[in-house]
């Protein structure tokens, strides 16, 4: 079985640097206007009693990962446990946009774009470019299942100071492999619940297979979806879709502990 990595993020940590932003942007190469990772301050309370937490946007790399389950060609696709991405394969439909709960997938020259952990580097024996250049400590890359006892382990203590401290992925959304550390309550950081997590995707699961005018929009944006609509047809389409949520499935049966 192929590894299963993780990276944790712990926002008591986080110094907002934009550390992570930047060399993400410089390592991945991404053109201008195009980021993979958002980090934004949060200010709570009324003044004069104020404090002020930093919210991180970017993909959580879901268990269950609901952009997968929707994509009909395999141009999300699970790899060590991350969300990988083989670009040459989307045919622009957006539908991994319209499914994702964390708003993460992005339209770039008519191909999605979306962090996919570094798979070169994890590849090489390396580590994201996010965690390498992290000054505090906030971001660490490993095993999975290791990484979630550390958390575990540590969260008492953390309480200490952040009473309402809690780790987030655990479960949501199949386990994320991409999980953090709250100073507070998800929602107070901008984060759905694993409530709000199952509604979205429910909504998902329960939409029809795409309609002959949805894959006619989609066809004019890219030539290679004729291809595929000819040779799989909508009973074919159906069956992949339906095939690829199984598959999933059962992936997050073996991971979710891990």
């Amino acid at each position: 079985m192929e590894p299963r990595y993780g990276i944790l993020i712990d926002l008591t940590r986080c110094v907002g640097c934009q550390a992570c932003v930047v060399a993400c942007k410089t390592g991945n190469e991404l053109v201008p206007g195009q980021a993979y990772i958002d980090i934004q301050e949060k200010v709570h309370g009324q003044f004069p009693v104020l404090s002020a937490s930093f919210l991180t946007h970017r993909c959580y790399h879901c268990g269950d990962a609901a952009c997968v389950a929707v994509c009909p060609t395999g141009a999300l696709y699970k790899k060590y446990r991350f969300t990988a991405v083989d670009a040459e394969k989307c045919i622009a439909c957006e539908r991994c946009i319209s499914a994702c709960p964390y708003d993460i997938p992005q339209m770039v020259d008519d191909r999605v774009s979306k962090c996919t952990g570094c798979m070169e580097l994890i590849e090489s024996g390396g580590e994201p470019w996010c965690v390498q250049t992290c000054p505090s400590g906030a971001l660490l890359f490993g095993s999975r299942r290791t990484l979630m006892n550390q958390a575990l382990d540590q969260i008492d203590s953390i309480r200490g100071q952040f009473p309402k401290a809690q780790i987030y992925g655990q479960t949501e959304a199949g386990g994320l492999s991409v999980f953090l550390i709250l100073p507070d309550e998800p929602a107070a950081l901008d984060l759905p619940n694993l409530e709000q997590i199952e509604e979205r995707r429910s909504k998902i699961r329960r939409a029809e297979t795409p309609t002959a005018p949805s894959l006619a929009k989609a066809e004019v944006k890219s030539s290679s979806l004729g291809t595929l609509a000819l040779s799989l047809g909508f009973t074919g389409l159906a069956a992949l879709l339906n095939r690829r949520q199984q598959v999933n499935r059962y992936e997050i049966d073996l991971e979710v502990g891990d």
